[in-house]
């Protein structure tokens, strides 16, 4: 009887053990990946930040109109 308590045991440590194994090389993955996942976001904001127009003002910037005075329908084709 003793002998079966004892592999019981045994086999509930052995399992323990491999749980916390498969725990912390799921931690490791998820972490590998957050890090990937941050040098991607730096990676492309870096990008976007080169793909700026600097000769555009700020948000008050608006564009002109092909056509500033109608006098007929037809004067002024728009193209877009």
């Amino acid at each position: 009887m003793l002998k079966s308590q004892q592999r019981k045991v045994f086999h509930m440590i052995k399992q323990l053990q491999t749980s916390r194994t498969v725990i912390q090389e799921r931690d490791q993955v998820i972490r590998d990946a957050e890090e990937k996942n941050t040098e991607m976001r730096d990676q492309i904001e870096y990008f976007l930040e080169g793909q700026k127009p600097s000769s555009l003002p700020t948000k008050e910037w608006k564009p002109k109109p092909h056509c500033l005075q109608v006098t007929t329908p037809s004067s002024c084709l728009l193209t877009l």
